[in-house]
């Protein structure tokens, strides 16, 4: 019943990109409402994914970028092509000692700070490293932001995408954790058999996929 009943009061998005080409059945495609949760070990394949992630978003809705300090935004416009056209997104640094903060006060606290730094209705949302959000929390209380964050972007007209960077060896467990806490759920990972994207839930033109693996 929740389900139908989001589904009838969602507004109508426009398809975005997830960043990656070339994906089959549409699964590079962004999902159309709730949070969209993407992950990866850090270093270079993540933040180059993350940085076309972004070129898409820009080239597809007005943005706002949230990061954890000043040096990540940095790097991510430094690295933007010459012919890259996108309207530039807004910025606002949110300290990882302040998301963590965000853990208790919940997301009422966290909507109230988003508005503050002047995000707008139609603008999609990507929170570049949401990693201190979450990170330490309980099970419940992971679940609990989690849902909040969804039934609120399920009301919007664009993405609303976290972006979970961790160590190599924590990644997985981030993916035990949040798997079940987003709706759609992503992870770039790289092995002895490659680069790979790893949807443990997410659309494609032939309805839901959970927990395929896709060669890069």
């Amino acid at each position: 019943m929740q389900q139908t009943t989001m589904a009838q009061t969602s507004p109508a998005l426009t398809a975005g990109n997830l960043g990656i080409d070339g994906l089959p059945d549409d699964m590079g495609k962004l999902p159309h409402s709730g949070v969209i949760a993407l992950a990866g070990s850090s270093g270079t394949a993540f933040e180059n994914w993350r940085r076309h992630l972004v070129q898409d978003l820009c080239r597809d809705f007005p943005t706002m970028l949230v990061a954890p300090d000043a040096l990540l935004l940095d790097r991510l416009f430094a690295t933007q092509p010459d012919n890259h056209t996108a309207p530039r997104p807004d910025a606002w640094v949110l300290p990882s000692t302040a998301q963590s903060q965000l853990q208790e006060a919940g997301f009422a606290a966290l909507h109230k700070d988003l508005k503050r730094a002047g995000l707008r209705p139609q603008q999609a949302l990507c929170l570049l490293d949401a990693s201190p959000l979450f990170t330490g929390a309980s099970l419940e209380r992971i679940h609990r932001l989690a849902g909040q964050l969804h039934q609120w972007a399920s009301q919007r007209k664009a993405p609303v995408i976290l972006c979970f960077e961790a160590p190599g060896d924590e990644v997985h467990g981030m993916l035990t954790s949040f798997a079940h806490a987003f709706p759609y759920y992503a992870l770039l990972e790289q092995d002895g058999n490659g680069l790979a994207l790893r949807l443990e839930r997410w659309n494609s033109a032939q309805g839901a996929v959970f927990a395929i693996r896709l060669g890069l």
